[in-house]
C-alpha cells in the first residue's frame, strides 16, 4: 500500500495532514528525540518467598508490621529488569 502512496505522491500530504491533526490536539510529534533509559539501582532486597509474594500482592508481611525497623529497610517499589542481558534491581 505504501508503494501506491509513493506513486501517487501522497505520502508528504498524508504526513502533513497528520502532523496538523496532532498539533490541533496539542500533541507534538518530534523526530530524533533521545529517551534516557538508565537505571537507578538500589540495594537488593533479601526476602523469604512468602514475604515476596505478599509484597507483590501489595500487602505488608506481618513480621514487618511487628518490626517497624525492618519495614523501613525494605524498598517495596523497586523491581527487577534486564537490559542487554544484565539484571538490575531498582528504578
Amino acid at each position: 500500500m505504501n508503494h501506491w502512496l509513493a506513486q501517487a505522491k501522497l505520502t508528504e500530504r498524508l504526513f502533513t495532514a497528520f502532523h496538523a491533526f496532532l498539533r490541533e490536539a496539542d500533541y507534538a510529534a518530534r523526530a530524533g528525540q533521545i529517551i534516557d533509559a538508565s537505571f537507578v539501582t538500589v540495594p537488593r532486597q533479601r526476602m523469604h518467598r512468602k514475604e515476596r509474594e505478599q509484597v507483590n500482592q501489595g500487602e505488608i508481611p506481618q513480621t514487618w508490621q511487628d518490626q517497624p525497623a525492618k519495614r523501613h529497610q525494605k524498598d517495596t517499589d523497586a523491581r527487577w529488569t534486564k537490559k542487554n542481558g544484565r539484571s538490575f534491581f531498582g528504578y
